[in-house]
């Protein structure tokens, strides 16, 4: 009866002892790879492109290498009450890349497309980072974002031609919308079907001033050209395509007129008065004869 206590002991001690380096193994190891996510905005509306900024800190001693094929970074997505949004795509992998030791990686994924958050809510997410050699996940703490509800100051359907050009043209919508963020105004462009359940495409204008509303008309190619006031005299004017691309992006000053689109009788559209002023934020307009 005497020896079996101290054997008793011995062994529970040596039980003690595993869990305790295991846990602290996991804990050095943890500390080695340190994965943070962030959002550069805390406001979104629905369909507007949400980019995900991950940073992979390495302080493991050795080089991490991620494999495009290996599918090692991935999100997980709740509204504030809990529920889960799936995935309704997979999430976009990044080209073969490699962290040195005390190094940092920055990544920068539009998750946007792969959930479908567009109802008014608080989100919550996580990014998982896999080390596929290690058989290890590494998780970053929670960030949140806000999905909200623009409110249209426009929009306008227009035809697209069938591939053919006998069945029927597609029916899709130019939508102008205003969010109000942080007190600031900002306008938004939206390319959708007819009834606005499909939606092609979402770009931030920029922000808008209170003074007066944006002006905006449709080409004899179905452009849409838009001008709006973004300063106490200053006006961005951009024309998208039926697409929904940005090709014209320029700035017109108020002088001695205020600047305004003007249709011609030709169906193009033009900005008369003021003045252009040239900014690195133009978008040269090399298709602008071709287009407008």
């Amino acid at each position: 009866m005497t020896n079996t206590i101290p054997k008793f002991s011995n062994l529970f001690l040596k039980i003690f002892f595993f869990v305790i380096i295991t846990v602290c193994s996991s804990i050095v190891t943890f500390a080695q790879i340190q994965v943070d996510l962030s959002f550069p905005q805390q406001q979104y509306l629905a369909y507007e492109p949400i980019i995900a900024v991950v940073k992979i800190s390495n302080v493991s001693g050795q080089t991490l290498n991620f494999k495009k094929d290996d599918n090692w970074l991935d999100f997980t997505m709740e509204t504030k009450t809990g529920r889960i949004i799936p995935k309704d795509a997979e999430i976009p992998q990044q080209e073969d890349f490699s962290i040195q030791s005390g190094e940092v990686g920055i990544l920068r994924v539009d998750i946007q497309p792969c959930y479908n958050a567009v109802s008014p809510d608080r989100y919550t997410v996580v990014a998982n980072v896999r080390i596929k050699g290690w058989d290890k996940v590494f998780t970053s703490k929670e960030e949140t974002f806000d999905i909200v509800t623009g409110i249209k100051i426009w929009e306008k359907e227009f035809g697209v031609p069938s591939a053919d050009g006998e069945n029927p043209p597609e029916v899709k919508k130019y939508t102008l919308l205003l969010a109000n963020f942080k007190d600031h105004l900002r306008l938004y462009f939206r390319l959708s079907n007819a009834g606005e359940d499909k939606v092609d495409k979402m770009t931030y204008m920029g922000n808008l001033t209170s003074i007066g509303k944006p002006e905006a008309n449709l080409d004899k190619f179905n452009n849409l050209h838009v001008l709006y006031q973004v300063g106490a005299k200053a006006f961005r004017y951009s024309v998208f395509s039926p697409e929904g691309r940005l090709f014209i992006k320029e700035t017109h000053d108020y002088t001695i007129s205020r600047p305004r689109l003007w249709l011609d009788q030709d169906g193009r559209i033009y900005v008369r008065g003021g003045a252009r002023r040239i900014t690195s934020e133009d978008i040269p307009g090399t298709d602008k004869k071709s287009k407008n």
